[in-house]
């Protein structure tokens, strides 16, 4: 019921010019669906379930007549759009080429190193820059890293790359860390902070380069 209030709350507080609780249904659904034309599918199905919540409980325990949302959903749902995605060639090339890039100081290193994890681990954004030194162990029977990766909604799953494919690059950041004495509990940090930073890394310069630039989402996402 927080949820809901708190949802409801924000949009009166931005849109109280527009919104009105005892507007008409054709009202309703074109404040609503102007509201969510910037939004996800899966928000806009969060945002309906919430809704129903409340309704449901007027409903139930104020003894208010009110009606189901769930047949309005398909009005708000949007055309799905698929992902970019580089083609088996243009993923070879990339990987080739950021493994033979100069790397001259530390940020470099790192976006590197990251970038590699991402294609061969298909890691999340968020999830490679939540790493921490304690989620990474070197598993020399199989010669591979494995990573403890903590998903979507808290759940852990286990990712392993091989160590010859990024080995080398692991512990020159590593090693490059250490001599700057940086130390943080979190693999891409580059300073002594204990939180985990967000950044974007752009990999439209290198796909310009390998003629692979994409209409859209030409960031880390498109690795996965």
């Amino acid at each position: 019921l927080g949820n809901i209030l708190q949802m409801l709350e924000s949009l009166l507080t931005l849109h109280n010019d527009r919104f009105a609780p005892n507007m008409s249904e054709e009202e309703f659904l074109a404040y609503f669906h102007s509201l969510s034309q910037k939004l996800k599918n899966s928000t806009i199905s969060k945002y309906i379930i919430y809704l129903d919540m409340f309704l449901r409980y007027m409903g139930e325990n104020l003894n208010i007549k009110v009606c189901c949302l769930k047949s309005i959903r398909k009005k708000f749902a949007k055309e799905r759009i698929l992902p970019s995605f580089l083609n088996q060639s243009q993923f070879r090339e990339f990987i080739d080429f950021t493994k033979s890039m100069k790397a001259n100081n530390l940020a470099n290193k790192r976006d590197r190193l990251i970038m590699l994890i991402v294609s061969y681990t298909g890691m999340r954004t968020k999830e490679v820059w939540n790493l921490r030194y304690s989620d990474i162990a070197k598993d020399n029977f199989s010669g591979t890293y494995v990573f403890r990766i903590q998903g979507k909604g808290a759940k852990m799953r286990l990712a392993s790359v091989k160590i010859e494919l990024i080995g080398e690059f692991m512990q020159d950041f590593i090693k490059s860390k250490e001599k700057l004495g940086i130390k943080t509990p979190y693999l891409f940090n580059l300073n002594n902070s204990a939180i985990p930073i967000q950044k974007s890394i752009n990999l439209k310069p290198i796909l310009e380069r390998l003629n692979a630039v994409q209409e859209r989402g030409n960031y880390l996402h498109l690795l996965r």
